[in-house]
């Protein structure tokens, strides 16, 4: 990221450099340091979408530490619980929360109050982030499942690095690209949005959380910013279309965390450059099959696992199904999750140890899928 110093993230309208917020996120870093925070510690960050929760989020990471993302609108009971559950050392944030957290103000670190470093300083927090494990956490979000109990999904580094490699290798994104970062950091669809863009030196639109219930103001913004990548979920897009947004062409859009419908498809695919349908749950972090929809007559698929990731339908007995045939889809690949956070119960039920598996690991999804001949 350090070479791509010169280029930009742009939130609201005001422009900030990589370096600055390299030099801001040292300070924070630093802090963090000094509190006695290592890696393999957990810290809270609960920001608004301000250019703060970069510099909270890479301050923490840049600490060794694993960034842990709470909504500063959820009620502060629940954020208890999840602090709790999470077994948090500080929280980031900014002054304004500070009544909502539910840690004492003493383990809270303001974001404003940090200053800056110097690059020398960056430098040598950047090459000691080159020396922590790769099973060192990255990130823990909580999910609430299919019964609505919070579970603190565990993502090592080696796991996002992984994911990051892979959708870069299928999306390309470059320096030349704008991209709009649009989804609240408790989705895990914002490590692509950020650190997609971040590691390839392109421009971050970091966008006010209201845009994501303003089809109009969506489509205004990006127009506005020449925006040339975005994700969004299927009710975004559609949000977006019937707001009469006329499209932009060359942009790469993907679609994800809902079944695409049909009339969706026909009505989004001539509005962009191309479009790319995702899947994949938390606990594989962020996407783990993509596919790209060239005609609108075309089958919609999850398509093929990303590089490096694995995908199987297993019988009840977890033996293959055949081609063609239905069953329960497993994942499996070096960007598996770590497990759920102080569950081992839930994680032995969900992490299985199957010989299909390189790693000997797979998880769960408890979604019904088949594999066609095609291969998706």
């Amino acid at each position: 990221m350090l070479e791509h110093r010169s280029a930009t993230v742009r939130n609201g309208h005001t422009a900030y450099s990589y370096q600055d917020i390299l030099l801001k996120a040292d300070g924070i870093a630093q802090a963090l340091r000094n509190r006695g925070v290592k890696p393999g510690d957990r810290i809270g960050l609960c920001t608004d979408r301000s250019i703060e929760l970069l510099h909270g989020m890479l301050g923490i990471l840049m600490a060794g530490a694993a960034y842990v993302p709470f909504d500063p609108n959820v009620p502060r009971d629940r954020l208890k619980i999840m602090a709790e559950q999470a077994g948090l050392a500080f929280i980031v944030t900014q002054e304004d929360w500070l009544d909502l957290l539910p840690l004492d103000s003493s383990a809270c670190l303001i974001v404003g109050e940090i200053p800056a470093t110097d690059l020398p300083s960056v430098i040598k927090s950047l090459e000691s982030m080159a020396r922590i494990e790769s099973h060192h956490q990255a990130y823990v979000i909580f999910t609430s499942g299919s019964t609505g109990t919070p579970k603190a999904v565990q993502i090592s580094q080696g796991a996002a690095i992984h994911f990051l490699k892979g959708i870069q290798v299928t999306l390309a994104i470059g320096a030349q690209d704008v991209c709009l970062a649009l989804t609240t950091i408790t989705f895990d669809i914002s490590v692509l949005e950020i650190f997609g863009c971040l590691l390839q030196g392109a421009t971050l639109i970091l966008a006010e959380s209201a845009y994501a219930a303003d089809g109009e103001g969506l489509g205004q913004l990006i127009k506005d910013e020449k925006i040339s990548f975005m994700q969004v979920t299927p009710s975004g897009w559609r949000l977006l279309l019937d707001s009469s947004w006329q499209g932009r062409p060359g942009i790469k859009a993907i679609t994800g965390g809902e079944a695409l419908p049909r009339d969706l498809l026909e009505r989004l695919l001539p509005k962009v450059g191309c479009l790319w349908n995702a899947y994949g749950p938390t606990e594989a972090t962020v996407w783990a099959t993509l596919e790209e929809i060239r005609n609108t007559e075309d089958a919609i698929t999850i398509g093929r696992p990303l590089p490096g990731y694995e995908a199987f339908v297993l019988d009840s007995k977890l033996n293959l199904q055949p081609l063609g045939a239905w069953g329960e889809l497993y994942l499996g690949g070096p960007s598996l999750a770590d497990g759920y956070l102080k569950d081992a119960a839930k994680t032995q039920d969900r992490f299985i140890a199957h010989g299909l598996s390189a790693r000997r690991r797979l998880y769960a999804t408890g979604d019904i899928a088949r594999l066609r001949s095609d291969g998706r």
